[in-house]
């Protein structure tokens, strides 16, 4: 009973740490998602913006990053996208602005 109660243990460390990515791969999806992000919003949106904020999804084997931010020159226009990161080619899904765009 005891080896059961280990071996089960011991199996469930194992599956839920393997669903956690290390710090460097984070690291990468932020900073290719960041520079995504502000990409996109210069060339559709004409809007220069300062990445202040990230967050990934909760769900479980998400595969999209929150950027949050606000246009430069003007911290009252706070900007957000949504990047899928699930291939090797990082998507914009959707984007939020405060104001109008210009």
């Amino acid at each position: 009973m005891l080896k059961r109660v280990f071996l089960l243990i011991l199996l469930s460390i194992l599956l839920f740490g393997c669903n956690d990515m290390s710090k460097k791969e984070e690291d990468k999806i932020v900073q290719r998602s960041t520079q995504l992000a502000k990409a996109y919003f210069k060339e559709k949106l004409g809007y220069e913006i300062i990445v202040n904020k990230h967050e990934f999804t909760s769900r479980t084997n998400g595969t999209e990053i929150f950027i949050y931010g606000y246009e430069k020159g003007d911290k009252e226009n706070k900007v957000s996208a949504t990047i899928d990161y699930s291939g090797d080619e990082y998507k914009v899904q959707m984007v939020g602005i405060d104001k109008k765009v210009k």
